[in-house]
């Protein structure tokens, strides 16, 4: 019995294990649903995450398909950053851009949230609701134009526009 019940309980935990980020350690919360807009550029190319394959890939960090949901990042139970959800879907869009900067050894991208450059790099910066997620790979730092491409559809989600 004590086998069979780790068994049912191994095949719980396997599905999200499989796409569960690394080095979050909040607890699960089900007050947090967190949303925050997102745009990614390689350069001056959109890269477009928000594809079907990358549609409710884990169930903390994720995106929905649906009306007003385009690039809208959803965080449910747990805080997170944006590397948490980036390595919960397929990135290899960004594969070019990733190559060149080991191929330099340097970094070359740029993150910025609500249009700034934050004090903590997108990896640490932990995302707060209704924050605009700006992360563009490339040697320039991003245009205005591209800072205000961010959408503006988080607030829909939060009901808080």
């Amino acid at each position: 019995i004590t086998t069979s019940l780790s068994l049912m309980f191994l095949i719980y935990l396997i599905p999200d294990a499989i796409n569960e980020p690394h080095g979050y350690a909040y607890p699960e919360d089900k007050k947090i649903h967190i949303h925050a807009d997102l745009k990614v550029y390689d350069n001056d190319e959109e890269i477009n995450l928000y594809t079907e394959e990358n549609m409710e890939k884990n169930s903390f960090f994720h995106f929905h398909d649906g009306k007003d949901q385009e690039n809208v990042i959803h965080f449910e139970g747990k805080k997170g950053t944006l590397a948490d959800f980036l390595e919960t879907i397929d990135t290899s869009q960004l594969d070019n851009c990733i190559k060149n900067q080991y191929e330099k050894k340097e970094t070359l991208y740029y993150f910025r949230v609500n249009g700034n450059p934050p004090e903590l790099d997108y990896t640490d910066y932990l995302v707060n609701d209704l924050d605009k997620l700006l992360l563009k790979c490339g040697n320039e730092p991003p245009t205005q134009e591209q800072i205000n491409s961010v959408g503006n559809l988080a607030c829909i989600q939060s009901k808080n526009c």
